[in-house]
């Protein structure tokens, strides 16, 4: 038993995928799996790289490891090379396979290197031999990939088929996922929710359409193309298409944000527009943990949802002592889904850990009826002269502004209160004494030790390829700036 023996369960030959605007049937796609099985089947090959942002190759291979029994290491090509030689020299695969010819000459690593299209020498299809021996494979190391990002040191998150299995007969079941369905996704298949938008489509016997960039007039044309049923989409695909993409004549019945949260105007702008609108909270080591359907549970639209069945969640304090209901402290997690652990760094893995329970890095409060808060990454939190100060408290109220696009709430260095609050937003348009009016918004709406001291206006944040912004990346650009926000103040008091 494998994922490729399950994918064959469920097998439709007139389903397809659909990658960009490369539309491949279920058929096809099985003969192409079958092909590259047979290429890498050597005994010798038990670990295989692949470096590509080619989705419809990396999720043919996906399925091509499964069958084999191989551990299959994505790496995103759009990284640096001294990034790629360090994930490869850590993960030291007997197979590289990249699509890039010219960095192919740049990997430091003498280990046997494939370009793909020579791999994937699809013309000898027809000539192959079709090889089914299905072995158990469910509870090998299967896939290493490598956390999204947000920090400055990707983890490797190691999964086995049977975790893969696992979240996806959760996600079918937590989002209805019927055959008739067909499901939109964007996120790269390098990623875990990536893997699991193919997997839930695949095993279930879906029609599935990938697109690799936003791009709105092609995500029109294929939601009215495929008809669209079913999509997870970070927050910010969420904003950027509430307005264009929900109406009458193009309408995808059932949308979950994930990634990050989405405001409550957001989620009320969607609601009142007939969508079923979802929100799930968890990470790539642990899967989907939390989910709400804001349709029927209108009342907790401040929540990122309820504790999944199966699902123990805790909030501790910073002595790892579980607190009650109610109290704020970083969400851990018990579950069967979670990830097998970080791939060849058992320290890392067990400091991930308090007890059984997975430690998030976020901050967060669980309700009486055990509904999770999301409030704040750890790392985020702002210290500010003792007080902590949570990003998302105040980018929710900056967002209300018709003229703010986007806004990230960092906390950078200060000689006084040890840390301050810095807006760094992008606008919709420009308009005069920007600053004069946020503060002045800002001042009915929080806190005076909340409202940040600087701004800075922008043509676009960091983000990952999950569209999360990378506010690691703007703490340490603005850390480097050394502003100065209380020199006057300093003045004063002295």
């Amino acid at each position: 038993m494998n994922l490729y023996s399950l994918f064959l369960e469920n097998f439709s030959p007139k389903k397809k995928n659909v990658f960009n605007n490369n539309e491949i049937s279920y058929e096809k796609f099985k003969d192409y799996v079958n092909f590259v099985a047979l290429k890498i089947s050597n005994k010798k090959y038990k670990k295989i790289a692949y470096i590509t942002n080619n989705q419809k190759l990396l999720s043919i291979i996906l399925l091509a490891c499964a069958k084999e029994g191989k551990t299959l290491i994505t790496i995103n090509s759009s990284l640096k090379i001294i990034q790629i030689n360090s994930q490869l020299q850590f993960s030291n695969p007997d197979i590289i396979i990249i699509d890039d010819r010219i960095r192919l000459k740049e990997i430091g690593l003498k280990s046997q290197i494939y370009f793909s299209k020579n791999i994937f020498n699809f013309l000898n299809l027809k000539k192959m031999k079709n090889k089914n021996l299905l072995k158990n494979n469910l509870n090998k190391d299967y896939i290493v990939t490598f956390s999204s990002g947000t920090t400055s040191n990707p983890k490797p998150i190691l999964f086995t088929q049977k975790i893969k299995y696992k979240r996806f007969i959760q996600m079918r079941k937590i989002f209805k996922i019927k055959k008739k369905d067909t499901i939109l996704s964007v996120s790269p298949i390098d990623h875990s929710l990536g893997q699991r938008m193919l997997l839930l489509a695949i095993l279930n016997g879906n029609n599935f359409v990938h697109i690799n960039n936003y791009n709105f007039k092609d995500i029109k044309e294929k939601i009215h193309k495929y008809k669209i049923t079913f999509t997870v989409l970070p927050s910010n695909y969420i904003s950027l298409l509430k307005k264009k993409l929900i109406n009458k004549s193009i309408f995808i019945k059932k949308i979950v944000s994930a990634s990050s949260t989405i405001t409550n105007y957001e989620k009320r702008s969607l609601l009142s527009k007939g969508v079923n609108l979802y929100e799930m909270y968890g990470s790539s080591e642990v899967g989907t943990t939390t989910s709400i359907n804001f349709k029927l549970k209108k009342n907790k639209i401040n929540t990122v949802g309820k504790i999944l069945s199966g699902v123990d969640l805790k909030i501790i304090n910073g002595q790892g002592k579980f607190l009650s209901k109610g109290k704020i402290g970083e969400i851990v997690c018990k579950t069967s889904l979670r990830f097998k652990g970080y791939y060849n760094n058992k320290k890392l893995t067990k400091n991930s850990f308090v007890g059984n329970f997975f430690k998030t890095g976020d901050i967060g409060k669980i309700d009486r009826d055990n509904y999770l808060y999301f409030i704040s990454r750890k790392q985020d939190v702002i210290i500010s002269s003792g007080k902590n100060i949570y990003p998302i408290d105040i980018e929710k109220e900056i967002i209300k502004l018709n003229y703010v696009k986007e806004v990230a709430v960092i906390g950078i260095n200060d000689k006084f209160f040890g840390e301050v609050a810095y807006a760094v937003c992008v606008l919709k348009n420009k308009i005069n004494g920007l600053e004069y009016k946020i503060q002045k918004f800002l001042n009915l709406k929080l806190s005076k030790y909340q409202i940040p001291l600087g701004y800075d206006f922008v043509k676009k944040l960091p983000k990952n390829n999950l569209g999360k912004i990378q506010k690691n990346i703007l703490r340490s650009n603005y850390n480097r700036k050394k502003i100065d926000l209380t020199k006057k103040l300093r003045l004063i008091l002295n």
